[in-house]
């Protein structure tokens, strides 16, 4: 997470991934309450529910056992080198079938509840933006194996029904409601759409909805859908893909977003809209469309693309359906 502004008081705080979390967490934290006035986050995926003090502590102990220590010898972690303790963290995390528990904790005093939860007291009250990419998941095909990249139907539900947490039978269900939508997609990329609105996009609604719900300051909703041209296009608009235009750097990211007129125009929109909210709160500016705030009702949700468009409840039907799937962090999945 990092911040906007040199004035203490008019500050902006914005992280993207699990910086984003972070953003949420500071939004909790009574501590934190007047140091900063605005709050960003970018494809944050776990900013509902954070570990609990059981889970950090089960966590721990499979540090501990990959490191080949016990709950007794937790100072010798201090003495190991950079890569034996990122190996024990991998080994950890592998043996908790990836979940990944090291992150910030409800404590109940530090963080005493969980960020966004509409029983807590709203401590930050402050305009939020907050949104995603169209497919996030797709960022991992980089480094995927190429015999391994396609995936055929029986091989789709498998892996949804493992990622989502879900049995084969609704895993089907959801891949034939996606799919009725998308006749052409791929195996991975039905995936990747499904993957993202199970672990991004729905939470950023989610929290839209809830601070819409309890009157809390504006909240201005995004989803990124421009895709780049780069590699084939095969990667339509992963994680991160937002951060090059939001700090205009696409030239040194052409490798990642190519060049062009269509990157020139749409970091416009985009930076313009990062900078007129961490000055005024508000992201509107001469090169965008009026984006409102959200509310339950209508749902409007800016679309940063080539034709960047205020759209109000855009792809209803996928969020009923991811909807009907657990969450993507719960207390069932934390081991």
């Amino acid at each position: 997470a990092q911040t906007f502004g040199g004035d203490a008081g008019n500050v902006t705080i914005f992280g993207q991934s699990g910086g984003a979390s972070k953003v949420a967490v500071c939004m909790t934290m009574p501590a934190a309450k007047g140091l900063f006035h605005k709050a960003i986050m970018q494809s944050s995926s776990s900013h509902l529910r954070l570990a609990t003090v059981e889970n950090a502590t089960a966590a721990v102990a499979r540090l501990l056992a990959q490191a080949g220590l016990d709950r007794t010898q937790t100072g010798a972690l201090q003495h190991l080198s950079a890569d034996e303790l990122l190996a024990a963290y991998t080994g950890a995390v592998a043996a908790a079938n990836g979940n990944d528990s090291f992150r910030p904790v409800v404590d109940g005093a530090t963080v005493p509840h969980h960020p966004f939860d509409p029983a807590a007291p709203d401590i930050a009250h402050m305009p939020l933006m907050i949104g995603s990419c169209e497919t996030e998941k797709s960022f991992y095909d980089i480094t995927a194996d190429p015999l391994t990249l396609p995936l055929d139907d029986e091989q789709l539900i498998r892996e949804i029904a493992h990622f989502v947490g879900i049995d084969a039978a609704l895993a089907r269900e959801v891949t034939a409601d996606y799919r009725a939508r998308r006749p052409a997609a791929s195996g991975r990329e039905l995936f990747n759409v499904i993957g993202s609105d199970h672990q991004y996009r729905r939470n950023a609604i989610e929290v839209a909805n809830r601070r819409a719900q309890r009157g809390s300051a504006p909240t201005y909703l995004y989803e990124f859908t421009w895709k780049t041209p780069v590699l084939g296009g095969m990667l339509k608009t992963p994680h991160t893909m937002c951060l090059p235009f939001v700090f205009g750097t696409t030239d040194i990211a052409k490798d990642f977003v190519g060049s062009g007129p269509e990157q020139a125009a749409l970091t416009k929109a985009v930076m313009g809209a990062w900078i007129a909210f961490a000055h005024v709160g508000n992201p509107n500016h001469a090169d965008l469309p009026t984006w409102t705030p959200y509310d339950a009702s209508t749902r409007p949700t800016m679309i940063f693309d080539n034709d960047c468009r205020l759209e109000h409840n855009p792809k209803a039907e996928d969020l009923e359906c991811i909807n009907r799937c657990p969450p993507f962090i719960s207390d069932m999945q934390w081991p």
